[in-house]
Parts: C-alpha cells; sequence; structure tokens
C-alpha cells in the first residue's frame, strides 16, 4: 500500500479529501436553501425564522475557513512572488519553503488564539442562535488552523527536500 504523509494511505487521503469537498459543498447548499427560504418568508408572508440570519453568518465563515483550508491543500492561495520570480528553481523553491515554514507558525498562533477565544466563548456562556453556544460555533477555527498548518508543514517538508536535492519538481 502507498503512504502518504504521516503514514496515511493515499486511498485515505484521497476519501478525506473528497470529505472535505462534500461537507463545502453541504453546507453551502444548506446556506444557499435557508437563505432562499428566508426571502421567501419575508416577501410573501412578512415573516421569518429569526435564527436563520445569525446561522447564515455562522455558515459563511465555516465555508471561508474550509476553503481556505482546501486552497491552502491545492495551493491556490494568496502568494506574493516578488523575489521568487528572479531567482533560479532551487531558490524559487527553498523561499518557498521557508514561506510555508513561517505560514506554519502562524497557523499554531491562531490555533492557540483561537483555543483561547472559545475557551472565553465556553466561560462566557452566550447562545449563537438558538440554544446552540457560541463556542460551538467556533470551533471551526482551530481545526481549519490545523488544516491549513498540516498542509503548509506538509508542503515545506516536500519543498525543503526539493531545494536540498537541488530539483524543482
Amino acid at each position: 500500500m502507498i503512504r502518504g504523509p504521516g503514514g496515511f494511505s493515499k486511498r485515505g487521503l484521497l476519501l478525506f479529501s473528497k470529505l472535505e469537498y462534500l461537507v463545502l459543498v453541504f453546507l453551502l447548499a444548506v446556506m444557499v436553501g435557508l437563505a432562499f427560504l428566508q426571502i421567501f418568508l419575508r416577501i410573501f408572508f412578512a415573516t421569518g425564522i429569526l435564527w436563520i440570519d445569525p446561522l447564515l453568518r455562522h455558515l459563511v465563515l465555516w465555508i471561508a475557513l474550509l476553503g481556505a483550508a482546501i486552497a491552502a491543500k491545492e495551493g491556490r492561495h494568496i502568494n506574493i512572488e516578488v523575489i521568487s520570480r528572479v531567482l533560479p528553481d532551487r531558490g524559487r523553491v527553498a523561499i518557498q519553503a521557508l514561506t510555508d515554514f513561517f505560514s506554519t507558525v502562524i497557523c499554531l498562533l491562531l490555533i492557540q488564539a483561537s483555543l483561547k477565544f472559545i475557551r472565553d466563548e465556553l466561560q462566557a456562556g452566550t447562545l449563537a442562535f438558538v440554544k446552540i453556544p457560541t463556542w460551538a460555533v467556533l470551533v471551526i477555527f482551530p481545526v481549519a488552523f490545523g488544516l491549513i498548518a498540516l498542509r503548509f508543514a506538509i508542503s515545506g517538508c516536500r519543498n525543503g527536500a526539493m531545494a536540498i536535492k537541488g530539483s524543482a519538481q
């Protein structure tokens, strides 16, 4: 069996990747459906459901963070390439490895901050909507930043190895 990063099988990683997309599509479909329902209720019945608006705000946040994790996996995140354009392939890959490791550290700091944020919300006991506590909907922060950090770390190791070997592919 072919193993990927951390000893996971390639099939398991592919399954996880498909699950990510499935969750993203499901959340987007729920968000569009609820927004349509809310608009329909407001136009035709001059009413609405109170908890839909805060839920939609949180769904936007979840979709954005899961989308960022997928963008990091695919290398389609925001990237500034001023210096790397003038460097040879080996230097470009080395700079990318350093950038990936720096991004990993930033994501780890964001995980730490988001865990503190969730702990504070847990102690405050506030509700996001209906009877769902705010801390429960904020769990996406450390999860997404963890996925992003993992992807940057993997990319950094891959790029670092390529820079050391002297290959750019």
